[in-house]
């Protein structure tokens, strides 16, 4: 993988009132790329207590006002307690869609997203796998945005809340786990760019279980799975404040292997058409942050469930494939102010076209 000549690294600043930090960005009516607009809110949870893990997205495609062309889906990864998996894609027709300019809020058939008082609540149901939530997550940790940047033709914004205690519960199989102030994560992208440009990404969150411990959340912007990377940037937050950042020069990332493990393709039909021989999961992803030669920190992430979720490219052949990936991590760091616990949570994703 290669950095881009002309790179731009780091550039996240804080938000103090993550209200007017986070609400919808539609396009108007008169917007020239209506039909590339993209837009999503992101949920994640680790529970430690009942070994459940939770990926929860809501996702708005292409022109919000025509009921022929907009597209709104629910998307869902779930990992039970007894390591048994569900995931789907279950896309509605835009007219159900209700949402503002003027706030995160969301509501479509199967989903509610509301806010008030520093927390989402998040409701989901699912027609195609046995899922239902109800869950509440408040924010922890202080807000970074990336605003808007170039991306393929036109542009991606991005919000990030690290780190947010989630409370509530899941139901799988009929069965209904309690949540209780566990770890979990909250992201807003917004956009307007096509599938198939030269556009991806790789991220990744790593955790400790305490509420006041550490989390590592880690982002570069590339130009397809494994390709040019153009922005790169490695933060370190302990509690809800970020303490140290990593990024050009002092942040290296390193593929291993093939990723030998079953992956789950969604949605179905694409199990038949996808560019299998294509499409590339590492067996294993090492990123280190360095101060110096002495003091540096290393992130060793093994995938052990990938979930693939692929989509037809709008330009050129092929498609573009979503990687959404749990694993064990081992984490070592040698600077002085930074003692991490081994226990530490771990979920990456890496993004973009194959041909």
């Amino acid at each position: 993988m290669k950095i881009s000549k002309n790179p731009t690294f780091g550039y996240f600043p804080r938000i103090e009132d993550s209200k007017s930090a986070d609400y919808l960005q539609p396009p108007t009516i008169y917007d020239t790329e209506i039909n590339a607009y993209k837009e999503w809110q992101h949920f994640n949870v680790f529970d430690k207590k009942t070994n459940l893990f939770l990926l929860l997205n809501f996702a708005i495609t292409d022109n919000p006002y025509d009921i022929k062309r907009g597209v709104v889906a629910r998307i869902a990864v779930a990992k039970s307690p007894k390591n048994k998996i569900f995931c789907a894609i279950e896309p509605e027709d835009i007219d159900s869609l209700k949402f503002s300019y003027l706030s995160p809020e969301i509501r479509f058939k199967g989903v509610s997203v509301t806010y008030k008082k520093n927390t989402y609540e998040v409701f989901l149901k699912m027609d195609t796998i046995p899922l239902v939530t109800q869950l509440q997550f408040q924010i922890l940790s202080q807000p970074l945005t990336s605003y808007t940047r170039p991306f393929g033709s036109g542009f991606l914004g991005w919000t990030v809340f690290p780190r947010v205690v989630v409370n509530g519960w899941v139901s799988i199989e009929g069965k209904k786990y309690d949540i209780k102030n566990c770890y979990g994560y909250h992201d807003h992208d917004w956009g307007r760019y096509y599938w198939g440009e030269r556009v991806g990404w790789e991220w990744g969150i790593f955790a400790e279980d305490n509420r006041y411990g550490y989390t590592l959340l880690f982002d570069r912007r590339t130009d397809s799975v494994r390709g040019s990377v153009f922005e790169e940037i490695l933060m370190i937050y302990k509690g809800k404040d970020l303490v140290r950042t990593f990024s050009y020069g002092k942040l290296e990332v390193k593929f291993f292997g093939n990723f030998q493990g079953k992956k789950i393709t969604i949605p179905g039909l694409m199990r038949l058409m996808h560019l299998e021989s294509s499409s590339y999961v590492p067996q294993k992803i090492i990123i280190t942050g360095m101060v110096s030669k002495r003091e540096k920190i290393v992130v060793d992430f093994n995938p052990e469930i990938v979930v693939q979720i692929i989509v037809p490219n709008r330009n050129g052949d092929g498609q573009t494939q979503m990687n959404q990936m749990l694993g064990t991590i081992k984490i070592a760091s040698s600077i002085r102010d930074i003692e991490l616990k081994k226990n530490m949570k771990g979920y990456m994703e890496l993004v973009g076209r194959i041909s």
